[in-house]
């Protein structure tokens, strides 16, 4: 009898091949445009100067030197605004990775119990994330500042505006959006991971008598640490990229004293109107590669230490 061939993508016939090939390009050639020529696109820009004259970028030694040095002086002077940016990062970065993943957590295990109403909040949860980010900024804004305003002010309530009185209170607001908006699908990932917990081993628990706080610590947060761990070592580089959502209530208008680093990067590339964008390229590009040498290292580290802590468990 003829062997029958064998159906290896990598060892099979050559349309197993070519399927193989094809399916793999793609992240591949996307790794390569917007990872790998990214990042070096940054680096040679780190290195040059706009020329206004001409129009166009050149190599320079002092150039280099001004746009990693311009860093450096930023950070340390009084009269700048990049130490107080990197603060408001860390705040941003607490309460959008820390805060909202601990409602993400508690929300997916409301959701994976199949309580009262959970399809309802899995669909409400789930429905701002294939919105459109600017229109849906612009619908919270318009919501807060105009339609809460004036309704309590039927009531005689002074309500205010958040996103349109005091630099502190606009920040607190853009937080808040992040917060009640940016777990969507976290609380996916989270309920299905928990749905995947075996029910007699949760059905077994409930006959020992433990309640559902217990269950969520002891059974459920050790079985799906591993995703856990994923989504928190994937929100370590947003401290730099976060820009909670500014450009979508201000533009490019917003006040500085609520700007983060994200934000500060996304203004400079896309620019205010003033033409200026193209001249601030290769300093910012020197910004990006600092923030990627600090962040890789402390990204693998943070790898390293919750895999060290993951629960080796199976199921």
């Amino acid at each position: 009898m003829k062997k029958s061939k064998t159906k290896n993508l990598i060892t099979g016939s050559w349309k197993a091949k070519l399927f193989y090939v094809c399916v793999v390009a793609l992240p591949i050639m996307q790794y390569v445009i917007f990872g790998f020529g990214a990042q070096f696109n940054s680096l040679l820009l780190s290195f040059q100067e706009y020329d206004m004259s001409t129009g166009d970028y050149v190599f320079s030694f002092e150039a280099m030197k001004y746009n990693y040095k311009q860093f450096f002086f930023e950070l340390g002077s009084s009269s700048s605004n990049l130490g107080a940016w990197f603060l408001n990062s860390f705040y941003a970065w607490l309460f959008t990775a820390i805060v909202a993943s601990a409602f993400a957590l508690f929300f997916a295990y409301y959701i994976a119990k199949k309580a009262k109403g959970s399809a309802v909040f899995r669909l409400l949860l789930f429905m701002p994330s294939i919105i459109p980010p600017i229109a849906l900024g612009l619908i919270f804004r318009r919501f807060t500042d105009k339609f809460l305003c004036d309704f309590f002010g039927l009531f005689g309530w002074s309500f205010g505006k958040p996103f349109s009185g005091y630099p502190s209170e606009n920040f607190a607001a853009a937080i808040w959006y992040n917060i009640l908006f940016g777990f969507g699908v976290n609380v996916l990932m989270y309920s299905g991971a928990m749905s995947r917990v075996p029910s007699s081993l949760t059905e077994y628990a409930s006959l020992d008598g433990i309640k559902p706080m217990q269950e969520f610590l002891y059974i459920m947060m050790p079985l799906i640490f591993p995703t856990f761990s994923t989504f928190f070592v994937m929100g370590i580089g947003g401290f730099f990229t976060n820009q909670l959502n500014l450009y979508s209530f201000y533009g490019a208008k917003a006040d500085q004293s609520i700007w983060t680093l994200g934000y500060f990067m996304h203004v400079k590339v896309v620019g205010d109107g003033s033409g200026g964008a193209l001249a601030d390229f290769p300093y910012i590009s020197a910004y990006g590669m600092i923030f990627t040498l600090v962040a890789v290292p402390v990204t693998l580290l943070v790898k390293w230490a919750m895999d060290k802590v993951t629960p080796d468990v199976e199921y």
